[in-house]
């Protein structure tokens, strides 16, 4: 069963937001910061940071996620910077395990750098099916990392 969140950013996915933003506007509303900033910080991300198929845009959008919750606003506080890294890595890692790499091409398997290849894409259901699952498992990550902290903060 999809939680709320994974919910919301799916239904965000499916009508017109990118991967990252579908995340990010997601997320920044819940934990009370701007949407419409967070789906502008997004436009550049999605299908691996300006259609380029590097990191995955949900991936990218989680680690700016978990920076806004965990990271350090006095850039002296470098132990809290430190362990905002340490999440943001473990994440990833936790991302890596269930689907072997975090690199938008090994995901999707198909060239979507082209109008051609998104198209294929499209025909193919690969953004329904791929996408919509690496969302749902950024989403699951994110869940249970902010839930699990006791020393959640803006």
């Amino acid at each position: 069963m999809l939680s709320i969140t994974q919910f919301e950013a799916q239904n965000r996915f499916r009508t017109g937001s990118n991967c990252a933003q579908a995340v990010l506007s997601t997320y920044f509303q819940a934990l009370g910061y701007d949407e419409n900033l967070a789906h502008r910080i997004g436009a550049g991300l999605g299908s691996g940071i300006g259609r380029k198929q590097y990191v995955c845009g949900a991936v990218s959008a989680g680690a700016i996620v978990l920076s806004g919750v965990f990271g350090n606003e006095d850039r002296t506080n470098t132990a809290q910077k430190d362990a905002a890294t340490e999440r943001v890595r473990g994440f990833v890692d936790r991302f890596e395990e269930e689907f072997h790499t975090s690199q938008c091409r090994d995901l999707i398997k198909m060239d979507i750098s082209t109008a051609d290849g998104r198209r294929q894409a499209r025909e193919a259901g690969a953004f329904q099916t791929v996408c919509l699952s690496c969302i749902a498992k950024v989403c699951a990550l994110l869940d249970k990392e902010i839930e699990s902290s006791a020393n959640l903060h803006r």
